[in-house]
């Protein structure tokens, strides 16, 4: 019995020593964990920097929201391929798609939600661009607020401020012009819309595309006078 106990503790030592190596590598794998897991721990913390990084996101309401798309809406003055929005206080699609287009004018990440660096640019930019900005002008006819319109298009699938007033116009225009139909001011720029425009520019001599340039809307505006 002594020898075999005596016996077993020598294999035992032996064969710890023939697996010394492999307790070396074992070591090594603790290490390599450790290094997994700080890699997993610095991305994590990147994700976080990230999260803590987005201002505004998809879905959220408020005044905040409301005060960005006012500035958005001012900048299509600045950019004439902005999407227009509607300055509702809701983070929806057009407001996504109109910072995602903001972002990718300015050279930054492209992800539509509102982060520290596109909030500045747009800060910057609507603060250094004041005088160009003019959303409207003092005088009113028939009770609407003349819009610049020069550097901004609108056709079918737009939506927000912008084609309010549109529609707007051509409902004064129909009173004169009953073959324009009356639409509902709702900031839609659908098919009924599109026919009132296309309706207008036919018995104003206008090329008859459905679509709103600067032409377009400034002899729509001189025509509610």
């Amino acid at each position: 019995m002594l020898k075999r106990k005596i016996g077993f503790n020598k294999s035992f030592r032996k064969n710890r020593g023939n697996n010394s190596s492999n307790g070396k590598n074992l070591f090594m794998c603790g290490d390599c964990s450790r290094q997994n897991f700080e890699n997993v721990k610095e991305k994590k913390s990147q994700i976080d920097d990230l999260s803590n990084n987005v201002l505004i996101s998809y879905g959220t309401r408020g005044k905040e929201v409301e005060e960005v798309q006012k500035k958005l809406l001012d900048l299509t003055n600045i950019y004439s391929n902005l999407p227009v929005v509607t300055s509702d206080g809701i983070f929806s699609d057009n407001t996504k798609r109109a910072i995602k287009k903001f972002q990718q004018l300015n050279a930054l990440d492209i992800t539509g939600e509102l982060d520290k660096a596109t909030l500045k640019r747009i800060n910057e930019i609507h603060e250094c661009n004041k005088e160009d900005i003019e959303i409207s002008e003092t005088r009113q006819e028939n009770g609407v607020n003349y819009i610049n319109q020069s550097k901004n298009q609108l056709e079918m699938g737009d939506k927000g401020e912008y084609v309010v007033y549109l529609q707007k116009y051509l409902n004064i225009v129909s009173n004169k012009y009953p073959s324009i139909s009356k639409l509902n001011e709702d900031g839609k720029f659908e098919e009924k819309t599109e026919n009132s425009v296309k309706e207008f520019q036919r018995l104003f001599n206008l090329q008859v595309d459905g679509k709103v340039d600067d032409i377009t809307w400034n002899a729509l505006y001189n025509a509610t006078k």
